[in-house]
């Protein structure tokens, strides 16, 4: 595992457009992806195909890149506020630091997200974050988020 320093936070806000702020400010590393999950159902594709009524029935948003990851939700249905948790690294501000670990997890035999066999997408890249327990040395897991898709 690399030791890497990163940025975690978290903030409310009050507009669906405080997030879109947010993933301009992050950069545009291509692919930028998301993964939006909705009580109707999920899509999943590049950041430029995000349908402008996004936060209609929002269950939660992830937008991400290799660097980066924003994800957006409410904390139940009827709240009026998002609440918006960014984690990325390789930022000026970073707050934490720990090791990483990167995975690539195969999609191509699961239905939950029929856009990602269409798109012919069938790996998963994710990141996960640990430090070390004082008490025991073993690793703990703090954080994780989606890194993007792949083909295979």
């Amino acid at each position: 595992m690399t030791t890497v320093n990163y940025f975690v936070g978290v903030t409310k806000i009050s507009s669906p457009q405080d997030a879109i702020l947010k993933f301009s400010e992050l950069g545009t590393d291509k692919p930028v992806w998301f993964l939006l999950e909705r009580y109707s159902g999920y899509q999943v594709d590049e950041l430029s195909k995000l349908p402008s009524d996004w936060a209609r029935d929002l269950i939660s948003l992830t937008v991400c890149t290799e660097k980066w990851e924003v994800r957006v939700e409410k904390e139940d249905p009827t709240a009026q506020d998002l609440t918006m948790r960014v984690i990325a690294d390789e930022v000026s501000d970073a707050n934490c630091e720990g090791r990483c670990r990167d995975f690539s997890y195969l999609t191509n035999y699961t239905k939950a997200i029929p856009q990602l066999q269409e798109q012919k997408l069938s790996k998963l890249l994710y990141r996960e974050y640990f430090t070390d327990d004082p008490s025991s040395g073993m690793p703990l897991l703090k954080h994780s988020r989606l890194c993007g898709f792949a083909k295979e």
